[in-house]
């Protein structure tokens, strides 16, 4: 069955008469129920016609209707449709985020707070797919703000754990370090500021730090984050200071087993686009090795063979004295032979 606007306007205009009083129809109260799945219907066949304003002025008028009737869940779910139809359809980022808030703020509201963070991770995820990464970015970088302001909420605190992750993640893809330090800097005060500390994941965090630290070309900063670490008087500190040094180690000297074991064993749990960059980074400083080497070698080579450029010349030269000395013996015997005479 084909629908049509036809259709999609019939019930937008059931919503508006089921909102609307009337004294001579002796209609006193709005229908607020019935107006909400009115327009709820009308935006979704809208949406499906692609015809995206007329959608999106139905949801709106839901979300009135939601509202008054405090259906705080479903006010979030007509905006994040609203989100939905700006982000991907009409390529309006700035009013997608708006929306996209506007949803977080109503789940809040309603006491759904881990949807309140997971709609933002899972717009996130589809710009991921898409690999728009400055898109996700934005997304992350609010849901994260906003868990940061909700700390005190248990459920918000262990689900901005995620979405730290998911950000560092992505930043590390783009090759951010910059950034990702600034958001890493941020968590770990956030974490410091709470009464019962998990000193493990704030442990972890100074590690990601320094790694973020090395990758950016900042390996002289390590040691203060380090000292860092030991004024947390955490029991697993110095066995995490002594894996950190060796991994260090391993991309100074170039000894790939043991970079080989920080990346698959010690640090196998961090975020994937971490590790790649650690694995370009020792790539790269492998690949600066080998080619100073085979400068080094280019070098000696020029020098041999003009040292024996060198030599032969000289050799040339005593040869050509050595003839010129025959010669001088030759004269001087045919003057002896002429005196002789």
């Amino acid at each position: 069955m084909n629908i049509t606007e036809k259709e999609a306007q019939e019930k937008y205009n059931e919503g508006q008469k089921a909102i609307t009083k009337s004294f001579f129809k002796l209609k006193f109260s709005a229908d607020y129920l019935e107006g909400s799945e009115k327009f709820t219907e009308s935006a979704k066949i809208y949406k499906k016609l692609k015809n995206y304003p007329k959608s999106i002025e139905s949801f709106n008028q839901a979300i009135i209707c939601y509202k008054k009737l405090n259906d705080y869940f479903q006010s979030g779910n007509c905006y994040l449709e609203i989100s939905e139809i700006y982000f991907f359809e009409l390529n309006n980022i700035e009013n997608g985020l708006k929306n996209l808030q506007n949803a977080s703020i109503q789940y809040k509201i309603g006491g759904k707070n881990q949807q309140a963070i997971k709609l933002y991770t899972d717009i996130s995820d589809k710009f991921l797919n898409e690999k728009k990464f400055d898109i996700s970015e934005k997304i992350l970088n609010l849901c994260l703000k906003e868990c940061e302001e909700s700390a005190d909420n248990q459920l918000i605190r262990i689900s901005g754990e995620g979405v730290y992750t998911k950000f560092l993640d992505v930043l590390c893809a783009s090759k951010k370090y910059s950034q990702a330090i600034g958001i890493t800097e941020n968590y770990i005060k956030s974490q410091l500021k709470y009464e019962k500390k998990d000193m493990y994941k704030i442990n972890q965090m100074y590690v990601k730090l320094a790694i973020l630290r090395i990758l950016n070309g900042e390996d002289y900063l390590v040691d203060e984050i380090i000292g860092r670490m030991h004024q947390l008087n955490y029991s697993d500190t110095m066995e995490d200071v002594s894996d950190l040094r060796k991994l260090m180690d391993s991309i100074k000297n170039l000894n790939k087993k043991n970079f080989n074991f920080c990346i698959t064993a010690t640090y196998s749990l961090f975020e994937n686009n971490l590790l790649k960059g650690l694995q370009e980074l020792y790539k790269k400083k492998e690949e600066e090795f080998n080619e100073g080497n085979k400068n080094n070698n280019d070098n000696n080579n020029i020098v041999g063979i003009n040292e024996k450029k060198e030599d032969n010349k000289i050799k040339d030269n005593n040869e050509i004295n050595t003839d010129s000395n025959k010669e001088g013996n030759n004269d001087n015997k045919i003057n002896n032979n002429d005196d002789f005479l």
